[in-house]
């Protein structure tokens, strides 16, 4: 900041001056600038008292200027910055017009050109189409005119050009040779040339020399390896006559079909636990045959392994690999399992079947698990396809023992009717004997019928006993041992006398719960093989076919039972003496049997046939007739034994000894005890009791009780009415009264469940019966109130004159004569 005034002194000295420069400079600091501004000021000296004194006037006058100056160029540079501002805008504007006009320049551009592009491009397009094909042409006329001269040189007898090209090692020649090969005996066909002619027979046998050598470098190729080679062998090969040739040298010569174990032999080797478990019922079905599953495994591992090769290798691997599994399934697989089957048919029909289940069960996993591997491993198609003959030669596997509609169901009722006629023999040779034993009149059409299938069924077993063929032998020592018959057959086998009888216990006539578990197991693994194994189609038929079964077998099972006590009934019913009731223990077993057999028919028989309601019609009605005809049976004989234990309580009460209720007086002293007859009739009836209870449950027992207890009653009022009684002996009869009362309280028996408005209780029917035995105790004053009060009160009259008229005083004491006032 210059001072353009120094040297010269005045009032009003020069201010210093400064421009926008001075403000713009990097080095610019507003201390500097105030501080220059403060040395500028120059100060007058003062004169007098005040001479020392500040003087702010010069400073005030130099910072006015400065802020005047500075305002000033202020506004010097508002005015700068609009006109800066309007020059940026009019710039604006003008580069804004010439961006558009540079842009639509660019966009006509870019139009032409792209019409230019079109037109060039679609001229090009034609030209290379024009050029391409015209290649074409020339490469198909070389190709001619090497075939021409190929064939020319053929027919001179010369070959030696397709020899060298051959010979060359080159796969591209390989590939051309093959090709022409092939073109050359077409020519030769459709010039129709004889057999004989030289030309045909040199193109034939040099075909038959080349497919010879690829095929020669694919085997070389596939024991090398050689992945690449055997592609190119295996295309060339496909191009020349299809590929048929070296699909099959692949298959043929696979090291799987010429191992030593996975070679068929003609034996299956029966030993371990298989061959032991698969006759026997009772025991779990073992698993699959082990050469048998050996070779699954194997070939689940070669098929998973060369699938992979096949696809990288032939050009269209699809029918390689149906080739080679049609291979492994119909040479391999087959044929053990036809040794597997063969012999386990001659152990029983029950090892057949099981080794059926599970060569079905192996093959199907082994089936599933080759098209999950087939899925991973190639295209839609060519999964479907290979799918599909997975399929087929899984069926054409099991076609032959399933083939028709009644074949695989008649093993299954076969097999199941040889079991249960092994486990049933005793039980149906018992009741033949039982029936022959009889003096009886004649045999209806079932019981006939019966007797000639367990006569049948017998004679076939005592066969067996007597058959000491080695092939037969584990069937048969299964068989016997079901029939539990092993230990006889080994005291008779060294005996040369001719077997007819076999000794039989009285258990071996009763039903067995125990053995009728296991026939319904032994038909439960029928159904589930059924399911697994049979066609969904059939299975309503199947279902039908195993009811008819059970029906037929374990059905007659407890018919023959039922026959049984209902023939002991019938002696009992006529013997003299207290008749045997224990045949009614039998009812236990049948009705557990029966629950199992009606659990087993509605919930694993009728289901099945959910598809036909037809059949299912059919199997509901054929089990209701079933369990109808049984239970009509059961009722029978329940009704039977009411009768027969009445019948016997009637006999005794007859037998009474008169002085029982009438005693003299030197019996007086044994009116103490119950009389003779009652404690032979209790018991009688609690033997008859404790059957029940053993035979019988829930309301059918109660039923049963209620009508021996309210029939007792009734009986033995009948007898009070044959008796004369004394006021000694109505002391006797109502303490018989009375044990007989707590006997049957004691039973449970209260009311009977079978009439739902109920007939009254056991327990007020007794004291009904014990209030008429006081009739004989108290005295002839006393009776008028006797009759008026209590549960006679509510009786009628008429029906207690007969009871009270065999008291002893009836006339001597004037009670008929009460009676009568009474009414």
């Amino acid at each position: 900041m210059a001072n353009n005034n120094e040297g010269v002194r005045g009032l009003y000295p020069s201010l210093p001056t400064f421009d926008l420069s001075h403000f713009s400079s990097k080095e610019y600091l507003v201390k500097d600038f105030i501080e220059n501004l403060s040395q500028s000021v120059q100060i007058s000296r003062r004169q007098g008292p005040n001479a020392n004194a500040f003087d702010p006037k010069p400073y005030i006058r130099t910072f006015e200027a400065a802020v005047a100056r500075i305002r000033q160029l202020d506004d010097d540079l508002a005015e700068q910055e609009s006109d800066l501002k309007e020059a940026v805008r009019r710039a604006e504007i003008d580069h804004g017009r010439r961006v558009q006009e540079l842009g639509r320049r660019l966009e006509n551009t870019l139009d032409e050109f792209q019409r230019l592009d079109v037109n060039i491009g679609g001229k090009a397009v034609s030209i290379g189409g024009e050029l391409e094909q015209l290649d074409k042409q020339r490469m198909r006329a070389m190709d001619a005119k090497f075939l021409i001269e190929c064939y020319v040189e053929f027919r001179k007898g010369d070959s030696s050009r397709l020899e060298k090209m051959r010979k060359s090692g080159s796969i591209n020649d390989s590939i051309k040779c093959a090709k022409i090969s092939r073109q050359l005996m077409s020519i030769a066909h459709k010039l129709e040339l004889p057999s004989n002619d030289n030309t045909r027979m040199l193109i034939e046998k040099f075909s038959e020399s080349l497919e010879k050598d690829l095929l020669a470098q694919f085997d070389s190729a596939y024991r090398q390896m050689d992945i690449t080679a055997m592609k190119g062998c295996a295309k060339m090969l496909h191009d020349f006559n299809g590929g048929n040739s070296v699909k099959a040298l692949f298959v043929n010569q696979h090291e799987f079909f010429i191992t030593k174990q996975h070679l068929v032999t003609n034996e299956v080797v029966l030993g371990g636990d298989i061959w032991d478990k698969l006759p026997d019922p009772d025991a779990d079905p073992p698993p699959l045959e082990r050469s048998l599953a050996e070779i699954i495994e194997a070939a689940r591992t070669v098929i998973i392994q060369e699938s992979s090769l096949i696809k990288d290798i032939f050009p269209i691997p699809g029918d390689v690999t149906k080739s080679f599994l049609q291979r492994i399934f119909q040479q391999t697989i087959q044929q053990r399992l036809e040794l597997v089957l063969e012999k386990a048919e001659t152990i029983s029909p029950l090892a057949f079947l099981r080794s059926l289940q599970s060569a079905k069960s192996s093959l199907d996993t082994l089936v599933d698990k080759l098209k999950e591997h087939s899925e991973e491993l190639n295209d839609k198609d060519t999964n479907n396809e290979i799918a599909s003959c997975l399929d087929q030669n899984l069926d054409d596997l099991f076609t032959p023992y399933l083939e028709g509609t009644t074949r695989y169901i008649e093993r299954e009722k076969k097999s199941l009717q040889d079991l249960y006629e092994s486990i049933l023999f005793k039980f149906n040779t018992f009741h033949t004997r039982r029936k022959k034993l009889q003096n009886t009149t004649m045999l209806d059409r079932w019981r006939t019928q019966l007797q000639n299938s367990t006569t049948s069924a017998r004679d076939r077993v005592i066969t067996q006993l007597q058959d000491t063929d080695p092939a037969t032998s584990r069937r048969t020592e299964q068989l016997l041992r079901l029939a539990g018959l092993g230990s006889f057959r080994e005291k008779h086998q060294n005996k040369d006398e001719k077997i007819t009888e076999i000794d039989l216990e009285e258990t071996d006539g009763q039903l067995s719960t125990d053995i009728s578990k296991r026939m319904l197991k032994w038909l439960a693994e029928s159904i589930g093989r059924s399911l697994e194994i049979g066609s969904s189609s059939d299975m309503p038929k199947d279902a039908s076919a195993f009811l008819a079964v059970l029906i037929d077998n374990v059905g007659l099972y407890v018919e023959t039972a039922l026959e049984s006590c209902l023939d002991f009934a019938i002696t009992a019913e006529v013997a003299k003496n207290e008749p045997d009731i224990s045949y009614f223990s039998e009812l236990k077993s049948t009705s557990i049997i029966l629950s199992l057999m009606h659990k087993t028919i509605h919930t694993a028989l009728l289901p099945l046939a959910q598809t036909s309601l037809v059949i299912r019609r059919e199997m509901s009605l054929a089990s209701h007739r079933f369990f109808s005809k049984v239970e009509d049976r059961i009722n029978h004989i329940i009704q039977k034994t009411v009768d027969i234990v009445l019948n016997h309580t009637t006999s005794l009460l007859n037998k009474q000894p008169k002085r029982d209720y009438r005693p003299r007086d030197e019996d007086v002293s044994l009116m103490m005890l119950q009389t003779p007859t009652c404690l032979a009739i209790s018991t009688f009836l609690e033997k008859v009791h404790a059957t029940a209870k053993v035979a019988l449950t829930g309301p059918n027992l109660v039923s049963f009780l209620y009508e021996i207890a309210t029939g007792f009653r009734t009986r033995f009022l009948e007898n009070l009415l044959k008796n004369s009684i004394n006021v000694v002996g109505g002391i006797s009869l109502t303490k018989d009264i009375v044990f007989y009362q707590s006997m049957f309280t004691q039973w449970d028996a209260d009311e009977d469940p079978s009439n739902p408005v109920g007939t009254g209780s056991v327990k007020e029917s007794y004291e009904l019966l014990h209030e008429v035995g006081n009739l004989y105790v108290v005295p002839a004053a006393a009776l008028k109130d006797r009759l008026r009060d209590g549960l006679l009160a509510k009786a009628k009259k008429e029906l207690l004159v007969p009871y009270l008229a065999r008291r002893e005083d009836y006339y001597t004491a004037g009670i008929s004569k009460a009676i009568a006032e009474m009414a």
